[in-house]
């Protein structure tokens, strides 16, 4: 039996995210921020079966390439609690194969989306667990999305899955990632550098602590831009990747 799943969040600047680095992860490539200045590399991270972007006519073509895309959105919302992209995470059905799965998902953007005059970044992954959706569920979630999309004025769309880099927003992500190790971007530079990383060892409302060569360095949460786990892959990991088979990629996010 196939299992059904279906999400909508946001892609936020006020929760620390940035559209980039989140597009890198989800395509596996290698992006440069200008809104942050940083490099987002993912290219080993494997997993990724098919990319695509989707333009309506009336966008230019210089949007195919997804760091333009992606830099421009960033650059056209300039406040620091904008919304940059809306994320639909849809696990497709095993029973399909990927080509049909992948149709299926291109179909979906397309017609959702892009025909509505909306631009769409898709990625299909590897699943995080068996399964997928039967026909039923693909009937439900459709008649669950349309009258949200005709509620929501947005211009982009990403579409991926989310990744074990995901940032530490909440408590309970600070009690899954406590004692490991973190990467703690602020907005100004604090002694000397806007990024640090160290342990995570406390988190509240209003502050942040990790722990760094010995040291214990504490940040405000209003100066913080996101705070996230830093992932160490070693070649085992990549060689796990590449030995999965094409019949087991049954997961696709929509962001």
């Amino acid at each position: 039996m196939a299992l059904f799943h279906f999400s909508v969040t946001q892609v936020r600047r006020s929760a620390g995210q940035s559209v980039i680095a989140s597009a890198a992860y989800r395509a596996g490539e290698k992006l440069y921020s200008e809104y942050y200045g940083e490099t987002n590399d993912y290219t080993r991270k494997g997993g990724v079966i098919h990319t695509e972007i989707f333009l309506p006519p009336h966008a230019p073509d210089i949007y195919l390439d997804r760091a333009t895309l992606w830099n421009a959105v960033e650059k056209s919302e300039k406040h620091p609690k904008a919304q940059l992209a809306y994320s639909f995470d849809i696990a497709l059905q095993s029973e399909l194969t990927m080509e049909e799965n992948i149709s299926l998902a291109r179909e979906f953007v397309q017609t959702n989306f892009v025909a509505k005059g909306m631009i769409a970044d898709l990625a299909v992954h590897a699943p995080d667990k068996e399964g997928g959706l039967s026909l039923d569920d693909c009937e439900r979630y459709h008649k669950q999305l349309q009258p949200l999309l005709e509620d929501v004025d947005y211009d982009f769309l990403e579409v991926s899955s989310p990744g074990l880099d995901r940032p530490v927003k909440t408590l309970r992500d600070f009690e899954k990632n406590r004692d490991a190790l973190v990467e703690v971007k602020l907005f100004a530079p604090q002694m000397g550098s806007k990024l640090h990383q160290g342990l995570l060892k406390m988190m509240d409302d209003d502050t942040v602590t990790i722990e760094a060569d010995g040291e214990s360095l504490t940040f405000e949460r209003k100066a913080v831009a996101i705070i996230k786990p830093v992932i160490i892959l070693d070649d085992e990991d990549f060689a796990e990747d590449a030995a999965l088979d094409d019949s087991t990629f049954t997961d696709v996010e929509f962001e």
